[in-house]
């Protein structure tokens, strides 16, 4: 039907480009069953992996970048110095530690989600999944309502779905930013002129391809961690180097 009238061929045109999206997945529109992990599988992966990035790479990147700070411009040295001793005098430690258990609390719960993901067969940038609830008639056991992933429908659920998880990282990250930023200064410009290169690639690449989304996805990554482990050196600053 769509060939037979002028204003329906873009109808033919849409069908053919669409198809490739239900390659790979089941008559529900899941992925297939036989290459999913188990929750506890895609949980320790993620609990293996997060502590390198909680211990070790934000406090690394925060190391380098302090010791850069003192090195390269010794009055913002100085003038750190001054801050961490108003850090000391007030007890002020306990909001910086308070913020790293919070973060910790997000880190968690995206490891739980992640964790939830695997065994539901559900791929990005699907957050949910929908059912139409019919328990009996020809709509009982439909496949599930999920997003679509190609065509200029695809692109803006991507696109969106791209803004959606910067909204959920952006609170505490801008939190992180601006509590190191009381204390290091240039350093809080740095990180974020990093995370805003990371998110403009990551917006653009989830928006052509939701599997290019990662190497501006890994800068952002760096660039929340870099603030964190930020956060953790006042910390550490404030109540053992006194």
């Amino acid at each position: 039907r769509c060939g037979r009238r002028p204003h329906e061929e873009p109808c033919r045109a849409m069908a053919d480009t669409d198809a490739d999206q239900f390659k790979g997945r089941d008559a529900r529109g899941l992925l297939p069953e036989d290459k999913a992990k188990t929750e506890a599988q895609a949980r320790a992966f993620y609990l293996k992996l997060t502590p390198f990035f909680v211990f070790v790479l934000g406090p690394l990147l925060a190391a380098g970048l302090h010791g850069a700070l003192v090195l390269s411009a010794p009055r913002q040295a100085a003038a750190v110095r001054a801050k961490l001793d108003l850090v000391r005098a007030y007890d002020l430690g306990y909001v910086y530690i308070a913020y790293a258990l919070t973060f910790v609390g997000r880190v968690y719960a995206t490891i739980n989600a992640n964790g939830a993901r695997a065994p539901a067969r559900v791929d990005r940038p699907d957050q949910h999944v929908y059912q139409i609830m019919a328990e009996t008639g020809p709509l009982a056991g439909a496949p599930y309502v999920l997003m679509t992933t190609t065509g200029a429908a695809g692109r803006f659920n991507r696109a969106q779905r791209a803004c959606a998880n910067m909204d959920e990282t952006l609170p505490l990250f801008l939190a992180g930013l601006l509590l190191q930023g009381l204390v290091f200064g240039p350093m809080a410009v740095a990180v974020a002129a990093a995370w805003l290169v990371g998110a403009v690639r990551f917006a653009e690449d989830y928006k052509a391809d939701a599997g290019r989304r990662t190497s501006g996805l890994l800068l952002m990554v760096l660039a929340n961690y870099a603030s964190f482990g930020l956060v953790l050196d006042v910390a550490f600053q404030a109540f053992f180097m006194g």
